[in-house]
């Protein structure tokens, strides 16, 4: 009999079976943990308001839930809880550290993808001689499952 217990997003989910140490390194939850952690380390409290005003408004978490989310990694918990971020899927996390203009924690994300493979994530290919750098800001690759897409968004044609 599994018993429900209650999440820090405020969604009620099954409590988790008894899972052997080896098992959670095997199935990849420990590099990926170990990847938020160094990024929520990096993280201060005035970027945690502002990832939390990325994640409000109607399609996501309300006032009362986004209260509850007080650390980096609360919030980076409630983002896995609600498959927003996953091993798998790094976009949504990608985006937020964007907009938070830290590249340098993006780029975490960005070697964790490589390295770990069969993820979905974006990264900025390497710098080109004589690309400009407005050019080079809004050229980005997205790794989809292994298979590179490159996108350059001034390219209008």
């Amino acid at each position: 009999m599994q018993t429900r217990r209650k999440t820090i997003c405020g969604e009620t989910m099954a409590a988790p079976k008894n899972i052997l140490f080896h098992e959670f390194v095997q199935k990849g939850d420990w590099e990926f943990n170990a990847m938020l952690l160094k990024i929520a380390m990096k993280l201060d409290q005035e970027d945690v308001r502002r990832l939390k005003f990325l994640l409000s408004g109607p399609n996501g978490v309300s006032t009362r839930e986004m209260e509850r989310l007080t650390t980096a990694e609360e919030f980076f918990m409630c983002l896995k809880q609600r498959m927003m971020l996953t091993r798998d899927n790094l976009l949504v996390l990608q985006a937020f550290l964007t907009h938070l203009q830290r590249k340098d924690l993006r780029e975490i994300t960005e070697d964790y993808g490589r390295k770990i493979g069969n993820t979905l994530f974006f990264y900025e290919p390497p710098h080109q001689p004589g690309q400009a750098g407005l050019h080079e800001a809004w050229t980005f690759t997205l790794d989809i499952k292994g298979h590179r897409h490159a996108q350059d968004l001034n390219d209008r044609s």
